[in-house]
């Protein structure tokens, strides 16, 4: 699964550091749906969504920092 994480995180700033928060959250996320109850598939999915969740909130944030310190140096 790390190397998953790691692919993905390779195209955002800060890749290692993301990618390794990435994991201890996913490692979080699994360990509490294995203790609900849920099959190793449904474990996958459940991290992988709450994953590619977390990233797209970080990456809007990222991109509109980006658009407002161009728009502040009048590059847009």
């Amino acid at each position: 699964m790390k190397s998953i994480i790691n692919e993905y995180c390779a195209y955002t700033p800060y890749a290692s550091e993301i990618g390794d928060a990435a994991y201890d959250y996913g490692s979080e996320v699994a360990k509490k749906a294995f203790e609900d109850g849920k099959n190793s598939y449904e474990v996958m999915c459940i991290v992988v969504d709450n994953i590619m969740s977390a990233f797209a909130v970080q990456r809007a944030t990222y991109g509109m920092k980006v658009r407002k310190g161009k728009e502040q140096n009048g590059q847009l």
